[in-house]
C-alpha cells in the first residue's frame, strides 16, 4: 500500500517533476495555491503521511509577475553556476571526511544512543547526491554554520535531542513489552503443558533466566557508558 504525499507548490512544473520521479512510490496529491492548503488539510478525512511544502511562493500574480519571475530564475541559474565553481574550489582544499567518521560512529552507536548533527558552512549545497543520501542513511541531521542566530541553533539542537529521546523511550517500552509477553507465554506453556519434572521445562526456565540476565547486563553496561561520558 502506497503512502500518501501532499505537495504544495505554486509552480506546476515542479509538481509534475515530483510526480514523475516519485509517482511509482507514493500516492501524490497536489495544491498549487498555498492560501488553500490549510483548508484542504482541514477538509481531509485522513491527513497525508507527508506534506512537501515549497518555501517560496509568488507575492502577486499581477502583470509584473512574469518579468519578476524571469529575473529571479536568471539569478537562480547564476547561483547554480556559482555553486559548481565553489564546489570545485572546496573539493580542492578539503574532503568530506566527516562522512567516514559518521559511518564509524553508527557502527558503534545507534542514532538513539548518540544523535549526530552535521555542522557545516555550506556542505549541504556542495555534496553530491550519494553523499547527501548517506547522511540520511546514517541518521544524521544538518545545521549550517553562520547561517542562523544562536537561539535558532539551540532550538534546532534541542529538537533533535528531544526527538531522539522520545524514540529511545518508545523503543525501550516496546522491547520490555515484547520480553514480558514472550516470557509470560513461555511460562504458561511450560507449566500447563509440560510435566513438572520435564527436561524441556528446565530448559525453558533456564533460557528465561539467561534472557533476564542478558537484559540486565545490557542495561548496566549502558548505564556505565553514560556515566563515563558524563565524567569525560
Amino acid at each position: 500500500m502506497k503512502r500518501d504525499v501532499l505537495i504544495c507548490d505554486d509552480q506546476q512544473v515542479f509538481i509534475e517533476e515530483f510526480k514523475q520521479r516519485h509517482g511509482g512510490y507514493y500516492e501524490i496529491q497536489e495544491v498549487n495555491d498555498v492560501g488553500m492548503l490549510v483548508d484542504k488539510l482541514c477538509d481531509m478525512k485522513h491527513l497525508p503521511d507527508l506534506l512537501l511544502l515549497d518555501l517560496y511562493h509568488s507575492q502577486t500574480r499581477g502583470e509584473d509577475f512574469d518579468p519578476k519571475r524571469e529575473v529571479a530564475e536568471q539569478e537562480l541559474a547564476r547561483l547554480d553556476e556559482q555553486i559548481k565553481i565553489t564546489k570545485e574550489a572546496v573539493e580542492a582544499a578539503w574532503e568530506p571526511v566527516g562522512l567516514e567518521i559518521l559511518k564509524d560512529i553508527r557502527q558503534n552507536f545507534s542514532a538513539e544512543e548518540l544523535p549526530v548533527i552535521i555542522y557545516s558552512q555550506r556542505g549541504l549545497f556542495l555534496l553530491d547526491d550519494e553523499k547527501v543520501r548517506l547522511v540520511d542513511e546514517y541518521d544524521a541531521h544538518w545545521l549550517l554554520k553562520r547561517q542562523f542566530g544562536a537561539f535558532t541553533e539551540k532550538v534546532r539542537m534541542d529538537r533533535v535531542m528531544r526527538d531522539e529521546q522520545k524514540t529511545t523511550s518508545l523503543l525501550k517500552i516496546y522491547n520490555w513489552a515484547l520480553i514480558i509477553s514472550w516470557s509470560i507465554t513461555a511460562i504458561l506453556f511450560a507449566f500447563y503443558v509440560l510435566p513438572i519434572d520435564s527436561v524441556l521445562l528446565q530448559i525453558v526456565v533456564g533460557l528465561l533466566g539467561s534472557l533476564a540476565a542478558n537484559v540486565l547486563t545490557n542495561y548496566c553496561n549502558r548505564l556505565t557508558r553514560y556515566r563515563l561520558r558524563g565524567q569525560a
